[in-house]
């Protein structure tokens, strides 16, 4: 999937700020010298830098390509220490295509978003602590699946186990509180989180967030389709905040 407009925007404006020789080796390393056009045009005139890195990236420039350029610029001009502004708006820019800087033992590098990145990274534990000791251990050890693919960057399998905690976890509250019977054997998530609804259980608007989240669950997933990690890394951060609401709301 490509980066961002902004992220490229950054990047080349970074690029261009090296001189023409060093230019030269900088796309070489990103694999865009094919595309170089190098300082001298014919008949005498010359491309300026900004024109030589755009027209070395051209339209469509592939993610791999924007992230071996990044990196190489990060490494030649960043420390690590007193991170300037551009590697502020680089970090947030690759941030919301996905990825994340690191900075380690001396080197910058770029990867897909790691479980670091989750929002709320305490309420993870917290939610798992709690789950056990309410006797939701099934949803628990879902919950905890779940979390692992993360992060191995198992995303159709993260959201795989993330549809199973929150089902596990409403079944369970609806055979408590609204008398509901599971069928054994089947798939009864939306089923319980109707009973809750006619229990009278969900303030007005939670049951129509919780029925879309549930709806939205099952596309990708274990189902057909192709997940993502911001997919994943929503349904993932959505369950965590949604069950640790309604777990302190609907204590034994």
């Amino acid at each position: 999937m490509p980066l961002s407009e902004r992220t490229e925007a950054i990047i080349s404006a970074r690029a261009a700020g090296y001189g023409h020789g060093a230019l030269t080796g900088l796309l070489k390393y990103a694999n865009l010298g094919k595309n170089d056009p190098g300082k001298d045009k014919p008949g005498g005139s010359w491309n300026n830098l900004d024109s030589r890195v755009s027209m070395a990236l051209g339209k469509n420039p592939s993610a791999e390509s924007l992230i071996a350029l990044g990196t190489k610029i990060l490494n030649d001009r960043a420390n690590g220490e007193n991170e300037p502004e551009w590697v502020a708006e680089l970090r947030s820019s690759f941030l919301e295509d996905g990825y994340s800087l690191s900075f380690d033992d001396g080197k910058w590098s770029i990867g897909p978003v790691g479980a670091e990145e989750i929002p709320l990274p305490p309420q993870v534990s917290d939610l798992e602590a709690a789950l056990n000791a309410r006797g939701f251990a099934v949803s628990a050890n879902h919950y905890q699946q779940a979390f692992s693919a993360f992060k191995r960057q198992d995303w159709e399998a993260c959201n795989s186990s993330t549809r199973s905690t929150v089902e596990g976890f409403f079944v369970e509250v609806a055979k408590a509180k609204a008398g509901f019977s599971p069928r054994p054997g089947h798939g009864e998530g939306g089923n319980a989180i109707q009973a809750l609804a006619n229990s009278g259980l969900f303030e007005p608007g939670e049951n129509d967030y919780i029925k879309g989240f549930w709806k939205m669950s099952h596309t990708n997933g274990s189902h057909p389709g192709l997940s993502s990690e911001q997919e994943a890394l929503f349904r993932f951060s959505a369950a965590t905040s949604a069950l640790t609401f309604f777990l302190h709301r609907w204590k034994p």
